[in-house]
């Protein structure tokens, strides 16, 4: 059941040892405004690009729900406010940009982030790979602009399930099931076994399944 009474007052989390920030809650203006901010790293282009979308989404969630912190100082220890110029200093430390992502971007997002997942897989897996290799400029609704992963967390859980075609169960007549076992193992070698992938798997699997049929045919 979808339930509309929610809380909407600013709340605490404790993020590294003696530092801690209040955070808004997500709204749907925010996580809009996060998917713009990925969508166009992605339609820059570029190697890593990818990762730097997860980054510009988490970063754009950063500016607008923290609204105060405690425990972050300048280069002389001085008590500094948060903000623009000081959020984005703050998202250089890895250590505090992983806290921000796991526990304030993360949670409101799995769900939105195995929607996606899933719909990228269905392209890629259908045969949207072949498609968009064939072509010779980025469509304007791409769907691996459209569903790309936004955040650090699923973009490598895609990373693991774009290689996880392979790691299949197969009997004389085809190939049946993923070897999820298999799959977890590349996840942790690749230090990305994550919640967002484990809870997507099942729902991959029949995607990639049809695939291989379809191919066998």
């Amino acid at each position: 059941m979808l339930k509309l009474a929610f809380d909407r007052e600013p709340f605490w989390l404790d993020m590294l040892p003696g530092v801690r920030m209040q955070f808004r809650p997500i709204t749907v203006a925010a996580i809009l405004s996060a998917r713009t901010a990925a969508a166009d790293v992605l339609r820059a282009g570029g190697g890593d690009s990818m990762v730097k979308a997860g980054v510009a989404f988490t970063r754009s969630l950063a500016h607008s729900g923290i609204s105060a912190w405690e425990g972050i100082g300048d280069a002389e220890g001085k008590p500094v406010e948060p903000n623009k110029e000081n959020i984005d200093a703050a998202l250089e430390i890895w250590s505090l940009f992983d806290a921000i992502d796991r526990l304030y971007v993360g949670p409101a997002l799995i769900q939105d982030a195995e929607k996606r997942l899933i719909a990228l897989a269905e392209w890629h897996f259908g045969g949207g790979d072949g498609y968009c290799k064939a072509c010779s400029s980025t469509c304007p609704n791409c769907p691996y602009i459209e569903h790309a992963p936004r955040t650090p967390v699923a973009i490598a859980a895609w990373a693991v399930l774009q290689r996880a075609a392979g790691q299949v169960r197969a009997v004389m007549g085809g190939v049946y099931a993923l070897d999820f076992g298999a799959v977890l193992m590349l996840a942790d070698a690749m230090g990305a076994l994550n919640t967002v992938l484990v809870e997507v798997l099942p729902e991959i699997e029949p995607i990639i399944i049809r695939a291989y049929a379809r191919d066998s045919e």
